[in-house]
């Protein structure tokens, strides 16, 4: 793996002579790239589990513009409800009232006397308001300093549990699969009209693809080590520029295996 990916990394050219790969090594190649994508976030998570700086700035936003419910608090620990409310961040919804046991995202559920994580019905995490310093809450003040006294309550239990970290990397794990074999199947199929003269077929320039973007993941993972993560259009130009790079050579490269 590591060799392919030096390869076609420093001289993608020879990247040709991996497209007789077999399917097992191609599919493991497509599975390799995506998980050095992930590799910061694994890290990370591994570092501090508990809840990012990021996600808890969604969620105290979130928390100030969508969750504001007159006539409701806590008061002496109790909750006092005026009305239902539902908020959602990331894949976690807010939910004062009732709880829908169908929903797909983990629920953040205000109960009379505590806080409780679940999914799908599945209660995974509680904790009383005594506990998390919210004896006395008033749920209609909107000020950032208000948002953030619930904000840094319910990221108390979130870190309690410990389990979310997982979950984030098998997200992210997945969604930079879906990213990378689309943009192999995209430039395979591009590179069809810009060589049509190379007598190769479909799978053997998705095979050729699957080498030839590992560019792209490797320039992703510079841009998430520098926090430069909303610059993917210098990705996607490296992904063009060595597919270009590859393709323009590969007759030199048939004629030295001759």
């Amino acid at each position: 793996m590591f060799k392919r990916l030096a390869t076609s990394i420093t001289r993608p050219p020879l990247a040709v002579f991996f497209i007789k790969d077999t399917w097992v090594r191609i599919i493991l190649y497509l599975f390799f790239i995506p998980l050095i994508m992930t590799l910061p976030l694994m890290l990370r998570t591994m570092i501090d589990p508990g809840m990012n700086q990021m996600r808890f700035e969604r969620m105290t936003a979130v928390i100030r513009s969508d969750f504001q419910i007159d006539n409701t608090k806590i008061e002496s620990g109790i909750l006092i409800l005026g009305s239902s409310k539902t908020a959602s961040f990331d894949f976690f919804t807010l939910r004062m009232g009732e709880i829908d046991s169908d929903t797909q995202t983990v629920v953040i559920h205000f109960e009379e006397t505590d806080l409780v994580f679940r999914f799908r019905g599945f209660e995974f995490g509680r904790k009383s308001y005594v506990d998390l310093g919210l004896s006395d809450y008033d749920f209609s003040i909107a000020t950032s300093a208000n948002s953030m006294i619930l904000g840094s309550a319910i990221r108390t239990l979130y870190n309690e549990i410990g389990t979310f970290g997982i979950s984030d990397v098998t997200l992210s794990f997945m969604y930079n699969l879906f990213d990378y074999v689309l943009y192999v199947f995209l430039m395979a199929v591009l590179m069809i009209f810009f060589a049509q003269e190379l007598d190769f077929t479909f799978i053997e320039r998705v095979k050729l693809s699957t080498y030839l973007s590992s560019i792209f993941g490797v320039s992703q993972l510079i841009l998430v080590l520098f926090g430069i993560q909303g610059a993917e259009i210098v990705s996607i130009i490296l992904l063009y520029g060595f597919h270009l790079w590859a393709y323009r050579n590969i007759h030199i490269v048939r004629k030295e295996q001759v």
